[in-house]
């Protein structure tokens, strides 16, 4: 698959700063954004069936993304003498993994082992520019990482109950090179072993299962950047290459009974990544906006739903709570959340359908945010013409202007503030046309995908 893509867009910023009821400094810019990139990916597969529940199954996966995203910022001239920054990031990456998968059975379940390897190249160069006197400096990293891994996965029913055990043993090496060469801070090299493990009951209308995981979601190649970016003349988003994987522990119940469902997830998540605001140590007046790890997070989340069927009339009901237990520099943001969703679905006479949503969420934390509470209406209407090949719909979003994006955020030495409407209420008509599609007949499974999406 090659896949080009060329954009440029352009929007402007006025920015006011006051003192108490006193303004001090007005700045106005326009921005002009431009994206170039090339995207290749080429995905093989091979599987051999063989009799007894045996297959042998291959797969190889290779993707190259390259391009360059620019932004040149003009000052309007009313603050002083014309002045422009220019940031050109240029970007390289390559990634090759491969997998191989075998299945058979063993005793009265069903076992597969296999091994995946994959190897990534990474190199990014950011250059700064323009006669702007900022603090902002050119930079370029590159990383090479070779990951290898084994597996382990086996299933198995004994009358109502069922078992699903999982291991995988994971060698990570990441070299990162920086301005000055290799960077040891920034580089790792560890080996972990990373279980699973489900046990399930099922008896007539009511099933439970209890699961336990072990995992690592590692950073993504932009955020472990060392470059610079402007945000503002008070704020400039910095890359943090010391970025850890955060390994998370997940423990999931769920139970349903006829319609009646439930579902509780706990996380216990060391090194969870999440951006905060820092005084800049060498410009007055500037925070820098970085990534960082966090030692320990903890969240806990409970839902509940059930849906019938009263005639031609299908309501649901769910109702959440979640909440984080979440401490950064001595402040606790524990704030839970408590969210309502009542979906409900009309079978109209002569092929109508009608969708009518309402949701409504508590004011709750997330990450060091405290969000504002949401009340949400959506409705859509169908109908369908010619054995279903003819599709007309009329939507409609955030009905009654309710949504917004109220955000707060408070620090020792920081707080923000943040309002504005999330843009999403809007009406849409549409008319489609279904035609005989082929579906695809690729069968792969893939390799290294968790590696591709850090790209």
């Amino acid at each position: 698959m090659l896949h080009p893509v060329q954009t440029m867009s352009r929007f402007s910023t006025d920015m006011v700063a006051t003192a108490g009821q006193v303004q001090t400094m007005r700045q106005s810019w326009s921005d002009v954004n431009r994206m170039r990139q090339n995207y290749h990916q080429l995905d093989a597969y091979y599987r051999h069936e063989m009799p007894g529940r045996k297959f042998l199954q291959a797969d190889f996966s290779f993707t190259h993304f390259n391009g360059l995203y620019g932004t040149g910022h003009d000052f309007d001239v009313s603050q002083g003498a014309p002045s422009r920054l220019t940031e050109d990031n240029h970007f390289n990456s390559w990634l090759y993994a491969g997998k191989v998968v075998y299945g058979f059975p063993l005793w009265k379940s069903d076992t597969q082992v296999g091994a995946e390897v994959s190897h990534t190249k990474i190199g990014r160069e950011n250059t700064v520019g323009g006669n702007m006197q900022t603090e902002m400096s050119s930079s370029a990293y590159s990383t090479g990482q070779n990951s290898y891994a084994a597996f382990m996965d086996c299933f198995f029913k004994l009358k109502d109950f069922s078992f699903n055990a999982g291991l995988r043993l994971e060698h990570v090496n990441l070299n990162y090179y920086g301005k000055n060469g290799y960077d040891d801070g920034a580089s790792s090299d560890y080996t972990r072993l990373y279980p699973t493990l489900t046990m399930g009951y099922h008896k007539g209308r009511f099933n439970t299962s209890l699961s336990y995981a072990y995992s690592v979601t590692q950073p993504s190649y932009n955020q472990l950047s060392n470059s610079t970016a402007f945000v503002s003349s008070y704020v400039y988003s910095v890359g943090n290459p010391t970025l850890k994987g955060s390994f998370i522990h997940k423990l999931t119940y769920l139970a349903s009974w006829n319609r009646l469902r439930l579902i509780a997830t706990y996380r216990n998540i060391r090194n969870r990544i999440i951006s905060v605001y820092e005084p800049s140590q060498t410009a007055d007046s500037v925070l820098l906006l970085r990534m960082v790890n966090l030692r320990r997070y903890q969240s806990l989340a409970v839902g509940v739903s059930y849906d019938c069927n009263i005639g031609r009339w299908k309501p649901s009901w769910e109702l959440n709570y979640s909440q984080q237990f979440l401490s950064y520099d001595g402040i606790d943001y524990h704030k839970p959340l408590f969210s309502l969703k009542w979906k409900n679905m009309l079978t109209l006479p002569k092929d109508f359908t009608l969708f009518l949503n309402l949701s409504y969420s508590t004011l709750s934390g997330d990450n060091l945010y405290v969000r504002h509470q949401q009340f949400l209406a959506d409705f859509n209407l169908s109908k369908s013409f010619c054995k279903g090949h003819w599709q007309v719909t009329l939507s409609g979003t955030d009905l009654f202007n309710t949504s917004s994006d109220k955000t707060r955020m408070r620090l020792r030495q920081v707080s923000e503030l943040g309002y504005g409407n999330n843009g999403i209420r809007g009406q849409l008509f549409r008319v489609a046309y279904n035609f005989n599609t082929v579906r695809s007949n690729y069968k792969g499974s893939g390799a290294g995908s968790e590696e591709r999406s850090r790209l």
